[in-house]
């Protein structure tokens, strides 16, 4: 039992830094085992049937009347924040398309699109630039808020250009919620439009008042078609990517070599020729 004791204090400990009670569901694993010595401990001590029953079965009635109480009073929050997350997701599905730009500040809060995740989990990724082939086959205009000083980049793993991003005259997404920098994003947009004496159009096209979520779409308006995104997938960029699929499609050596890499990395070969596709392109522009 002391040993019980002690991991679950050392667990305790763990996340006291940056505590959320969902960090201990470890320990629940625990707790089968602690009854059970429990019981067994105080069948040494009693002789009495009845008070053995009674204290090896009062701990875990205790235990499930305590979480049955805390589920009884937090499931109706819980049931009216899902809904308004899925109304949002309902919004963003039908609303952004891959030729948007999202412009994404990386966090642990979740966000109404997968990309934010993503982007999320690239943080504790290294060589990050790696994927950015990958990731852009999937989504091409997701670019990403390094700090105030330090320039954007596609899929945290590639510098871009934010003024070409902006002056691209595309539609760019910013998801705001409490937890959110969304104004500092916002006021780098601003920014960027001012340097290139760009107007922009500012939208709030989405907003729940009761969870406080909004999404706020930004577009420059007077924006030059010639301006193309530095780093980012344009018109040049895919066709010299179009270019080597057909390449590899067409070239029996190289088609054999791209089949051998699908198997081994267990993926389809229309998805390989494409990266592989991609990745020439990126080093021969």
């Amino acid at each position: 039992l002391s040993g019980f004791l002690l991991i679950i204090l050392l667990q305790i400990i763990m996340v006291s830094k940056h505590f959320k009670n969902y960090y201990l569901a470890p320990t629940f694993i625990l707790y089968g085992f602690m009854f059970f010595m429990i019981s067994g401990y105080w069948k040494k001590i009693t002789p009495s049937k009845g008070q053995q029953i009674l204290v090896s079965n009062l701990l875990p009635v205790l235990f499930i009347l305590s979480t049955a109480w805390k589920v009884q009073r937090d499931y109706p929050i819980i049931s009216e924040q899902k809904k308004h997350r899925e109304l949002l997701r309902q919004f963003t599905d039908k609303t952004i398309t891959t030729n948007d730009f999202l412009f994404i500040e990386p966090t642990w809060e979740s966000g109404p699109f997968k990309e934010n995740a993503i982007v999320y989990g690239l943080s504790y990724c290294g060589h990050r630039d790696k994927y950015v082939p990958q990731l852009t086959a999937v989504n091409p205009n997701v670019i990403t808020y390094e700090g105030n000083d330090m320039p954007v980049k596609l899929w945290r793993g590639m510098e871009t250009s934010l003024d070409s991003v902006v002056a691209s005259g595309r539609n760019i997404y910013i998801y705001s919620s409490p937890e959110r920098n969304a104004s500092v994003l916002k006021e780098m947009l601003v920014e960027s439009s001012e340097r290139n004496k760009l107007q922009l159009a500012i939208d709030t096209v989405y907003a729940d008042k009761q969870s406080n979520d909004e999404i706020i779409r930004i577009k420059a308006t007077n924006s030059q078609t010639q301006w193309t995104p530095l780093n980012a997938i344009n018109e040049s960029r895919q066709n010299r990517i179009n270019r080597y699929i057909e390449t590899i499609k067409t070239t029996p050596d190289w088609l054999e070599k791209v089949k051998k890499k699908a198997i081994e990395k267990n993926i389809p070969l229309d998805s390989m020729i494409k990266l592989d596709a991609i990745w020439m392109a990126d080093q021969n522009n």
